[in-house]
């Protein structure tokens, strides 16, 4: 990954940063920034949030999208924090495993008959 960087070393900037195609450096504005990973670039959210007990800011960049020479692809994806969301996963194993392992044709009602209930009034015991 290649970012800008700026270093100062006695009084005077030496500025170390990335030169990138002309192309890409037409999508940098105020507040963005570049990322190159591999071949490819990519345009991000550059700002920067205040964290209790650290001395200096904590840098936070968001994805914006990919820059092409025809212009920026923006993302479709959005994360969402589990933290900050009202989304609930209460179980996602149990039912994957039952999806894998009965085959098609499979009967609840052959195999437990009426004792069907009762198993899965025990499933989540365990």
């Amino acid at each position: 990954v290649e970012v800008y960087y700026s270093n100062k070393k006695r009084g005077s900037v030496m500025d170390n940063k990335k030169v990138y195609p002309e192309w890409v450096q037409r999508h940098k504005e105020r507040g963005t920034a570049i990322k190159k990973v591999g071949e490819n670039y990519y345009l991000y959210k550059h700002s920067s949030k205040r964290v209790p007990g650290k001395k200096n800011p904590v840098p936070v960049d968001t994805y914006i999208g990919r820059i092409t020479p025809e212009g920026v692809i923006r993302g479709t994806k959005k994360k969402v924090d589990a933290n900050d969301s009202d989304i609930i996963v209460k179980e996602f194993g149990f039912s994957r495993a039952v999806r894998h392992l009965c085959t098609p044709g499979w009967s609840l009602d052959e195999t437990f008959g009426e004792d069907k209930c009762t198993v899965f009034k025990v499933i989540p015991a365990f």
